[in-house]
């Protein structure tokens, strides 16, 4: 599924339930709504990107993405919430969401690939309180306001951790985590 360069205010999918292959939905410069509802399952990567109007993402009921997930460059969005996402087989990067504040992941437990929460201007909280397993690393980097992120029940981190230029992190939940098969740098 493919959307890219749509002049309408709202892209309405909200009846879609699942993608058989990649999402990308990409450079709608006019587009302030993307409406994917229903959407529970994405059969490869799933990908938001240069939507720069963007200020809601519906993405309520999506459980499962058997690919990597990114969201990139959206710099009107400022909350990214993927409340019943459990599983991401691939890697997670949030990078240049310059109006981004908070990024919620409630119920993920699983990314089986990279972290990866890059070059934002307001991002303040990131919230991941049932990831348990990471099987790649945890990379925080340039992300000027963040002051909390909550990974409390991460327990094993598969490769490297780095947190860099980070500078107002006053709180870094990881009161779970036992290993780090890797450098751990903050």
């Amino acid at each position: 599924l493919e959307v890219d360069m749509c002049g309408s205010n709202t892209i309405d999918l909200s009846s879609v339930a699942s993608v058989g292959d990649s999402v990308s939905i990409q450079n709608n410069y006019e587009t302030e709504v993307i409406d994917l509802t229903s959407l529970m399952s994405v059969g490869g990567g799933f990908s938001i990107s240069s939507n720069v109007d963007l200020e809601d993402l519906r993405l309520d009921a999506l459980e499962s993405v058997d690919g990597p997930l990114s969201m990139s460059s959206n710099s009107s969005l400022s909350v990214f919430s993927v409340p019943s996402l459990t599983l991401v087989e691939g890697s997670i990067q949030l990078n240049s969401n310059n109006g981004l504040e908070e990024a919620y992941f409630d119920a993920l437990e699983t990314v089986e690939g990279q972290l990866r929460v890059e070059w934002h201007n307001n991002l303040q909280e990131l919230y991941l309180p049932n990831l348990t397993e990471l099987s790649g690393e945890l990379y925080l980097y340039y992300n000027y306001a963040l002051d909390t992120v909550d990974l409390s029940s991460l327990t094993e981190i598969g490769s490297n951790l780095y947190v860099y230029n980070t500078y107002e992190l006053e709180t870094l939940i990881l009161s779970s985590l036992v290993k780090v098969n890797g450098s751990f740098t903050v």
